[in-house]
């Protein structure tokens, strides 16, 4: 080919493709592939979103505006440095709502100074594991003035759209990971970005191999929702960071990022996806059957998104990792607004039962045969209040758990009651889900047994 014009989209790996007008790669071409690319001065080439421009060679040396890609497009370019680029990405202009309209960017060009795109009223964050905090980029006097290759920032502005122009990054990429202890609920997280012009995958066999990072990352929604998603089928966007944990056993290694799309091999273990969702929002929570630990749950951005988790050995996971022989699933919720709300499972495997206990209501749910059930929430209600039961006999030993003034007790049999002395204070005929009212009784901690099972609850 030595000439393109309109929407004419040259397609052959050997050739050399001059483009001496504008020139669009429309949408539903399946990509296309060119051996050298030569953009002439004053001329664009743009690639529309969902097409893939995979080339050997581009020589459109002096301007960054002869190749353009869309928001959604990409450029595979395999043996080649030095390609000046825009790459576009779509955003909302921030409004009054202050939790609305976050963005977790990145740049796939090199050194981009951030004056070159924050445009109106905008806040530029980047994450500080070590000491737990946000750091703002401001235009006047900050610490930071541009985005670094491979590392991820929180975006807003009252100017919608973005684009990235300049150099487009090849080659790999490390980013230093660090764990601090003292971080609370948020130690080890790290927001890291996408350096390049295509998609690319974390797990296993891909881009950002989980050498040093727990399973699976949160994705930021424009709502204010970080949303957890699965390692190696899940992919990070151009332009998008996205936040992940470094495992504990960090000390000051590098994670390193690949020049590579490639989806990796995908996990062939069993897990359960439990979504909920009210009118406004949606949160969902995966329980992976295998070995390790997992990705500690994180408050959304907005107080207003209900938080969905599995509770394991004390801690919140928005991806818990558990063993094959697991029996029970103790699944917290937090409504942060009062409601109706649906919980939903998608269970991957083979599982003959699978059901939910609302504790509060006695609710008993065959998830396998009716996978959603629909409830009432509050923000007062308490957060340990379902369970997951994955065989009849679970071996459960939480059986009783304070709701406001109440307890709730779920069993069979006579409940006992006993104060710190031993003394008996309450004896009550439990058959089912029972609620016993406690608020005559002082603060302290509490001994409930019920049958051949004992539980200590700490009674405010």
């Amino acid at each position: 080919f030595t000439s393109a014009a309109g929407t004419n989209a040259p397609n052959s790996a050997s050739a050399i493709v001059f483009i001496d007008a504008n020139c669009t790669i429309p949408v539903k071409t399946g990509g296309v592939t060119i051996g050298t690319l030569v953009v002439s001065s004053g001329k664009t080439l743009t690639v529309s979103n969902g097409e893939v421009l995979n080339v050997t060679k581009v020589d459109n040396t002096g301007t960054a505006s002869r190749l353009v890609l869309n928001d959604g497009a990409q450029l595979i370019i395999p043996q080649n440095t030095g390609v000046k680029a825009t790459l576009k990405k779509t955003t909302a202009a921030s409004t009054a709502k202050t939790t609305n309209n976050w963005y977790a960017i990145a740049s796939p060009v090199n050194n981009v100074a951030i004056s070159s795109f924050a445009q109106g009223t905008h806040n530029v964050y980047r994450y500080d594991e070590v000491e737990s905090e946000w750091e703002e980029y401001r235009d006047s006097h900050n610490i930071f003035n541009n985005l670094d290759n491979g590392r991820g920032y929180l975006y807003r502005s009252t100017t919608a759209n973005i684009e990235f122009a300049g150099d487009v990054n090849t080659g790999k990429y490390t980013y230093p990971l660090t764990y601090t202890t003292t971080a609370g609920d948020h130690k080890g997280f790290h927001l890291i970005g996408n350096p390049y012009p295509h998609i690319i995958y974390k797990g296993t066999g891909t881009a950002v191999e989980n050498t040093y990072l727990e399973d699976g990352f949160y994705k930021l929604k424009a709502d204010g929702t970080w949303l957890a998603s699965n390692d190696n089928s899940t992919a990070i966007n151009v332009n998008e960071g996205i936040l992940v944990q470094a495992k504990s056993t960090v000390n000051g290694q590098n994670l390193t990022i690949l020049d590579k799309t490639a989806t990796g091999a995908k996990a062939g273990n069993d897990k359960i996806m439990f979504t909920v969702e009210n009118a406004d929002y949606t949160d969902v929570s995966y329980v992976l059957f295998k070995e390790g630990r997992g990705l500690n749950k994180v408050d959304h951005r907005n107080a207003d998104i209900p938080m969905l988790y599995v509770i394991n050995e004390g801690e919140k996971f928005g991806i818990a990792d558990m063993p094959d022989n697991t029996s029970v699933i103790n699944l917290g919720f937090e409504a942060k607004t009062m409601g109706q709300y649906t919980l939903s499972v998608k269970a991957n495997g083979m599982f003959s039962y699978l059901h939910l206990v609302d504790k509060m209501t006695g609710n008993d749910i065959d998830l396998l045969a009716e996978p959603t059930y629909s409830f009432v929430g509050a923000p007062t209600d308490n957060a340990n209040r379902f369970t997951v039961n994955l065989g009849y006999n679970t071996g459960d030993d939480i059986f009783a758990f304070q709701n406001g003034d109440d307890i709730i007790v779920s069993g069979k049999g006579e409940l006992q009651v006993f104060d710190v002395t031993g003394r008996l204070v309450m004896r009550k005929n439990i058959n089912g889900v029972e609620t016993c009212h406690v608020a005559n009784l002082q603060t302290g901690v509490y001994i409930f047994r019920l049958n051949e099972k004992s539980q200590k609850i700490l009674i405010k």
